[in-house]
């Protein structure tokens, strides 16, 4: 997942505002859209490197207003709090709830603990974090070791119906658990070898995977942001880890194949050895011991840990969650996978 900007949206007529700070391109665009639909305002903040392979920012949405974070500069970390005209706290933006992705790197635990640490110490009292489907191998241990850190800073929600039982300063805590995005098709890296090289390249080998869109995790993130009760699911979404699955199994195989059938040409799954598609990533400007990490992924999913079906998406929802094939085909219309030289690289709708 790309991990490079990120939103604060604020109910101007609360005062009360939700951050998703450094999040995925994907997802908290998802999040922003349909937090501008509701009629609500945002403010946005922008990592100083550039944040496409073209070198272009992302598109904001008319009513969003930048401010500079970065997860490596400590000196950002106050900059979402602090008012147009230079102050902070209670003038400033009240910021009482947050979406949180880990930092872009390998030891991401101490950067998150003080991150969070801070926007605790700003008023912060509603977190949402996006963990992981996978929690022993690759990058599942030091998001399950966050997770755990922000259960820490909550109180007991088993028993916060109980008069004077819970601590009004504590922190209201909701884990996503989402399995791999749709969207690695369409915004990520297999949209280029899919465009270019007509390949879908892994090392899963033939195991499936149950695909998720970033548009209906967006929809529980947005849910448990602003502490909407859902569907019989009461305290609205707090103190839950939820597993976010999509509701088919799917093999890179079967996608090749489906992908044939929608483009009208021959779509090829590569199954690589796991040292190359390191070296991939390597030459793509990831850590080399950071993707020696990711890669466990494609090894959990080669040996079948992805294979299971379930989960709370569709309760919370309150539908079925987006089929794969409707996504292939909706992006097929959109021409994102035309030919080499139709789409410069980097202009698609969300950056990477």
């Amino acid at each position: 997942m790309d991990l490079q900007i990120s939103v604060i949206h604020q109910i101007v007529e609360l005062h009360f505002s939700d951050w998703i700070p450094q999040s995925s391109g994907v997802i908290e665009l998802w999040v922003q859209e349909r937090e501008y639909e509701e009629g609500d305002y945002y403010l946005t903040s922008r990592r100083h490197r550039k944040t496409s392979r073209s070198g272009s920012s992302p598109t904001l949405l008319p009513n969003t207003k930048g401010v500079k974070f970065d997860w490596l500069d400590f000196d950002t970390y106050d900059n979402p709090f602090i008012s147009p005209n230079g102050k902070g706290g209670g003038e400033g933006h009240s910021i009482k709830a947050a979406f949180i992705i880990s930092p872009p790197v390998l030891d991401a635990l101490p950067l998150a603990q003080r991150f969070i640490d801070r926007v605790i110490e700003k008023g912060v009292r509603r977190i949402i974090f996006l963990g992981g489907s996978i929690q022993h191998c690759g990058d599942g241990p030091v998001l399950s070791q966050i997770s755990e850190y922000i259960k820490g800073k909550g109180s007991d929600f088993n028993r916060l119906d109980e008069p004077n039982d819970s601590n009004l300063n504590a922190v209201k805590w909701t884990i996503l658990r989402p399995s791999w995005f749709m969207e690695n098709f369409s915004e990520m890296h297999h949209l280029y070898t899919i465009r270019d090289d007509n390949q879908i390249v892994s090392a899963t080998g033939t195991g499936k995977i149950p695909f998720v869109s970033a548009e209906d995790i967006a929809i529980v993130a947005y849910k448990a942001l602003i502490g909407k009760k859902t569907n019989g699911i009461e305290r609205e979404l707090v103190g839950m880890e939820l597993l976010l699955r999509g509701d088919q199994l799917w093999s890179y195989d079967d996608i090749a194949s489906t992908l044939t059938r929608i483009l009208g040409r021959k779509i090829t799954h590569v199954n690589m050895e796991e040292k190359d598609i390191v070296r991939g990533m390597v030459d793509e400007g990831v850590e080399e011991d950071l993707a020696n990490v990711l890669v466990e992924l494609d090894i959990a999913v080669k040996k079948g840990e992805e294979a299971q079906l379930g989960g709370d998406l569709e309760l919370i929802i309150g539908r079925r969650g987006k089929g794969l094939i409707e996504y292939l085909e909706e992006c097929a219309r959109s021409g994102i996978w035309d030919t080499k030289g139709d789409v410069e690289r980097g202009n698609t709708k969300f950056s990477e």
